[in-house]
């Protein structure tokens, strides 16, 4: 699966999302704002740029994955962004119908 990890910005840019200033650390809030517009404007993704579903849902389950090592490494573990992660999966499951655990393996193992 080709995720959206490069042209992030573009998309991002094409449609108007406007970064957010959650964490004074730049690369947390790059990642997170990553994140935070798969999320938000998944919807838009697929009706306006024709990005397919799965391909959003997966790219958002990177974003999220390696904001949590991110954060994790600079404060410790946080068992709130865990269960995110984990809600994650289950939103993947509810929109898709099923889980990929293979290429989910493959992302964690990649980032």
């Amino acid at each position: 699966m080709d995720l959206i990890i490069d042209e992030i910005v573009t998309y991002q840019r094409e449609l108007n999302y406007v970064m957010k200033n959650k964490y004074a650390d730049e690369v947390l809030n790059t990642i997170c704002n990553h994140w935070i517009f798969l999320s938000d404007f998944a919807d838009q993704l697929v009706s306006q740029l024709g990005i397919p579903i799965d391909r959003i849902v997966y790219s958002e389950y990177y974003w999220c994955t390696k904001f949590l090592r991110e954060h994790t490494s600079r404060f410790g573990d946080d068992a709130g962004l865990e269960q995110q992660q984990f809600q994650l999966i289950e939103k993947i499951e509810h929109t898709l119908g099923e889980v990929d655990l293979s290429l989910l393996e493959s992302i964690e193992n990649n980032i």
